[in-house]
């Protein structure tokens, strides 16, 4: 039984390590000093890269996303096409959150921005919840936030808090709860060691039922 356990254990390293996961990071934001342009750049884009004023809410798509992201990725993707009040306004909380197709999310300080309330940002109903950091200090650790009474959840994913992208940290694991109650990440690595040091939060977007 023992050998039988440690086989079972050394395919799912094996598998875990096999696979890369990859996700929009290291995100930056450039604001054109000519015209007030605010753009987005980032690295590891997945599928649709979309950004929003709030994390969980990244709705809004970049207008010229066929031509600033190339193999993965993107260089100046404005929030706007040219002439319109998106392009040039900045969130209220001046920063923008960005997401892409592998539910991963990074977000981005404008520097110079005046936080306050623009035009076009409605308040949303919905509320963001968001976890501890959880330190990834095993092969397997899972971490879920839950929502607060009367709301489920509608989206959720994580952070990476402090990370070394050298190391094989991998997110097998990111849904929400099959009662519809919270968000779960779990995280894997190929030994106790290989990921110490690295933690993630999880957060959870939830809304009125």
């Amino acid at each position: 039984m023992k050998r039988a356990s440690l086989i079972v254990l050394s395919c799912v390293v094996a598998c875990v390590t096999a696979v890369p996961v990859l996700a929009a990071e290291r995100c930056k934001v450039r604001v054109n000093p000519r015209d007030g342009t605010i753009s987005v750049s980032a690295v590891n884009v997945v599928g649709t890269l979309t950004w929003g004023p709030v994390l969980g809410e990244e709705t809004e798509a970049f207008p010229d996303a066929a031509t600033c992201i190339v193999a993965a990725v993107a260089r100046n993707c404005a929030l706007g096409a040219a002439g319109t009040p998106a392009r040039i306004t900045p969130p209220p909380l001046c920063t923008l959150y960005v997401a892409d197709s592998a539910s991963d999310d990074c977000s981005v300080y404008i520097r110079g921005c005046v936080p306050g309330a623009r035009e076009g940002f409605a308040p949303s109903s919905c509320t963001m919840v968001q976890g501890a950091a959880t330190l990834i200090n095993s092969w397997y650790v899972e971490d879920t936030v839950l929502c607060p009474a009367g709301t489920e959840i509608m989206s959720g994913g994580y952070e990476r808090w402090a990370w070394d992208s050298t190391r094989q940290c991998i997110p097998v694991e990111n849904r929400p709860k099959e009662d519809g109650t919270g968000w779960t990440v779990i995280f894997a690595a190929p030994n106790q060691t290989e990921c110490a040091g690295n933690s993630f939060r999880v957060w959870a977007k939830c809304c009125p039922q």
